[in-house]
């Protein structure tokens, strides 16, 4: 769970014309769990590595993204069709291999629940505040 401006991340991705844009949080320390994303100079993500324990990556893939519906289709012609697609594995490479994919940094707390420990850290957390908890127009 990542609380982001989520217009502000589609104007990034129309603004420079991206086929994948990526909200990254960067850690405080790297974490071989969340893997990480590779930038080159000029911001664009030039490899997605998944939770290697070589990774020494900071940034991290929030988990929000806007995607181009015509970079998929063509992802979807030019590959053979299986019964299963994961987005990490094999969308994502392909769009960053062959199209423009960058990502916007923000600096706000993320919260990973994709795995026991930190699910339950998750909700630990927010049944502490969840009455201080406002939502905005942002």
């Amino acid at each position: 769970m990542f609380d982001i401006p989520v217009k502000q991340l589609y104007s990034t991705h129309k603004n420079k014309n991206n086929d994948l844009t990526y909200s990254l949080s960067k850690l405080e320390i790297q974490h071989t769990e969340y893997g990480g994303l590779s930038l080159d100079n000029n911001g664009k993500i030039t490899e997605h590595i998944m939770g290697k324990s070589n990774s020494d990556n900071q940034i991290i893939d929030a988990g929000l993204r806007v995607v181009n519906k015509k970079s998929l289709l063509e992802y979807q012609n030019k590959q053979k069709q299986n019964s299963f697609i994961s987005f990490e594995d094999e969308i994502a490479p392909w769009l960053i291999n062959n199209k423009n994919v960058s990502g916007e940094l923000f600096d706000r707390i993320f919260f990973d629940i994709g795995n026991p420990k930190s699910y339950s850290y998750t909700t630990k957390y927010f049944a502490k505040i969840k009455n201080k908890i406002m939502i905005t127009n942002e």
